[in-house]
């Protein structure tokens, strides 16, 4: 409560000072009611919602609240005829929030005075207008962010001049990064005039997966000079460098100008910190426009420092939550909830963490381990074989609810309560298909299958055996392609570490197998010299201090050999080097506070 009577604080004094250096009578002046920055432009001006860089102080001056670093916006405009605009926005994080500044250069072209007749003066004037931007937006809560900006304007046309100042008021709701609003109130004056623009948005990120993205933005914006206009954007984010974008603006204007008018097409490219944006606006008869943008972020030194910290916790977490993973697998609970545990408290809203932590806590309450579960499951399949259904169904219902994704826990369960409601088939099916079952849980296929067509022979109705048939076939061409895209993983040195490991997951589930086991004792030398390398790089990285670097290089040879020489190393070393990083992470932390 107090953080936020700060803010409100803070805010209310940056009006009181804009209040006493503009204590001057305002024109009713529209402030310029056209899409500035190329990368909105290219959306037909949707951007009320979304409004998440630089350019929020024209179109939401909320949208600067959460913006992280300082980010430099310069464009081009090249309008109608010979008429162009050039501006540049700044935003600098301060206080509780951003301030945003934004500078507008006009030229209307050249013109020919004339008289108030209309006769020509034999004089060349050129209209042009300077205007400019202060806004301020502060975070409210996790959800809504306000902000307030106030903007100045002087017009000269030959020696006629005129000024104008108005001011913003913006709103903005972001939910969980996927349904987003926006409001604002443009270009209001002093005194309160009907001449303001009010401009509602609604976006969602239809897409949003790892460096991929599609947001669609729909805003409607009213003018008390022009009246309604309804837009719609599209912005598509490919590997987070390319963006292509597209907008409507649908209006009454678009059936005078005729053609494709209202029509909006752009692009974008990162490159590091810096963005190149382009803009293309159809104006039907009246011709097009081309809009160019730049944009650089700087990262200061206290946002790099945020930035190290986020990063180093990510990693951090990242690398417990594949180690509590590892430990989970191996049956060994009590240390993966102690991994999973330390996750959690670096970052609460780590993807999956609370399901892994509750699902290990149910299983260390009912006191399982992997070898327990494994022992119920097989006295399930027992009672299976023999048909012995009610009691199959008791040990696979106890398996499920210590592991629920324990193997194929529910097809097992499935299939036995299929069976219980009436599956009968002859005793000459009934006895191959127990056989077949035998063969299929060694993953002995081919007998698997053999036995059950000559079930399905004696009983060819039988929609069960069938069924394992094709399941047993299924999984032949599982462990064959297995086998296939493990040999092409080992080729690649990239790779290498997923063949390695999906080889050993095929030999440790289907023992029968032996092309897994005899490709891995025929890579022992190559696995060998890698688990020699990842060691070396690993030392070199932990002199260099990339502590990061040196744990994935560490972590590989275990991958790669969990026998190799080197293991009982570098589980110290990795030791190490994580108490390092918590121990960064601590000074981090305190240099915060």
């Amino acid at each position: 409560m107090i953080k936020i009577i700060k803010k409100f604080i803070f805010i209310f004094v940056i009006i009181d000072i804009f209040i006493n250096i503009y204590s001057l009578d305002s024109h009713k002046f529209a402030f310029m009611n056209i899409n500035l920055g190329a990368r909105a432009s290219g959306m037909a001006g949707a951007f009320t919602a979304i409004a998440d860089d630089a350019t929020s102080i024209y179109y939401n001056p909320a949208g600067l609240a959460n913006l992280k670093m300082i980010e430099i916006n310069a464009s081009h405009n090249i309008w109608f005829m010979d008429s162009s605009l050039s501006y540049g926005y700044l935003n600098i994080p301060v206080g509780f929030g951003n301030i945003g500044v934004l500078f507008l250069y006009t030229n209307y072209g050249e013109f020919e005075e004339r008289d108030e007749y209309g006769q020509p003066l034999n004089v060349k004037i050129e209209p042009h207008s300077l205007s400019g931007s202060i806004s301020y937006g502060l975070p409210i809560n996790s959800i809504f962010s306000a902000g307030l900006g106030f903007k100045f304007s002087n017009f000269v046309i030959g020696d006629y001049s005129i000024d104008t100042l108005n001011f913003d008021l913006g709103l903005k709701a972001d939910i969980n990064n996927f349904i987003l609003f926006g409001l604002a109130l443009q270009n209001m004056d002093f005194e309160f005039s009907n001449n303001f623009n009010i401009n509602g948005g609604i976006a969602v990120n239809i897409l949003n997966i790892q460096n991929n993205k599609i947001t669609v933005d729909f805003d409607i914006k009213y003018s008390g000079i022009y009246g309604p206009k309804y837009t719609i954007g599209t912005e598509i984010q490919l590997f987070k460098f390319i963006s292509i974008r597209t907008g409507y603006v649908f209006d009454n204007e678009n059936e005078i100008l005729g053609g494709m008018s209202g029509l909006s097409l752009g692009a974008g490219i990162i490159i590091e910190k810096l963005s190149i944006d382009y803009a293309f606006n159809s104006h039907g008869e009246l011709g097009m426009t081309h809009l160019f943008g730049l944009k650089f972020i700087y990262e200061g030194p206290i946002e790099r420092e945020r930035s190290t910290y986020r990063k180093l916790t990510e990693f951090l977490a990242y690398q417990n939550y594949k180690d509590g993973e590892e430990a989970f697998n191996s049956g060994n609970y009590k240390k993966a909830l102690i991994y999973w545990e330390e996750v959690k408290s670096m970052m609460p809203d780590y993807e999956g963490i609370d399901e892994a932590i509750t699902n290990v806590q149910n299983i260390i309450k009912m006191g399982g381990s992997l070898a327990n579960i494994d022992k119920l499951f097989n006295q399930g399949m027992s009672y299976y074989e023999k048909f012995d259904f009610d009691n199959a169904v008791k040990k696979w219902t106890e398996v499920k609810k210590i592991m629920p994704n324990y193997k194929d826990i529910d097809v097992w369960l499935a299939d036995v309560k299929d069976l219980q409601k009436g599956g009968k088939m002859s005793k000459e099916a009934e006895k191959y298909f127990r056989q077949g079952l035998k063969h299929y849980n060694n993953c002995d296929y081919i007998k698997a299958i053999t036995a059950w067509e000559i079930g399905l022979s004696k009983d060819p109705k039988n929609k069960k055996i069938n069924q394992y048939i094709e399941r047993a076939k299924l999984k032949q061409q599982e462990i064959a392609n297995g086998i296939l895209k493990a040999k092409a993983d080992i080729a690649n040195d990239a790779t290498i570490i997923d063949g390695v490991k999906r080889l050993r997951e095929i030999s440790n589930v289907c023992p029968a197998y032996n092309d897994a086991i005899e490709i891995l004792a025929t890579i022992k030398s190559l696995i060998n010299i890698k688990t020699k390398e990842y060691y070396l790089k690993g030392i070199e990285k932990y002199t260099e201090g990339n502590m990061e670097a040196a744990i994935v290089y560490w972590n590989n040879i275990e991958k790669l050999d969990p026998k190799s020489e080197y293991i009982i190393k570098v589980r110290r070393y990795i030791t190490d080097a994580r108490n390092k990083q918590k121990a960064v992470l601590g000074i981090e932390k305190q240099n915060k506070k």
